[in-house]
């Protein structure tokens, strides 16, 4: 499927390309980096160690979490601010979270 991706973007990319690539300071190579192996690799190995011990239909209600730590990493990384909306939407994502995975 990545592959199929590929295909359809390269036509989008611009002539200078190659120039704009040797130009990345090394900060930002070090980001790619980071997130392709902490962020997909690490986090795709741990969720499939996870699927051998519980079922997937039980662990696909976790990624409702996603965005909540996804703000978390905002506000302490990058100093976003919170909003009441933003605090009612992590109150009912977990809400929902607790619902779904309480037993019965």
């Amino acid at each position: 499927v990545a592959l199929i991706g590929t295909a359809f973007t390269l036509p989008l990319i611009s002539l200078n390309f190659v120039t704009q690539i040797q130009q990345l300071s090394t900060i930002t190579w070090l980001s790619v980096v980071y997130l392709a192996l902490l962020s997909t690799v690490l986090a795709n190995v741990i969720l499939y160690l996870l699927i051998g011990n519980r079922s997937v239909s039980r662990l696909s209600i976790q990624l409702y979490i996603v965005p909540l730590v996804s703000l978390v990493g905002g506000i302490v990384l990058l100093g976003e601010g919170v909003t009441i909306l933003t605090v009612l939407g992590g109150i009912l994502m977990f809400t929902g979270v607790a619902l779904a995975t309480r037993k019965h």
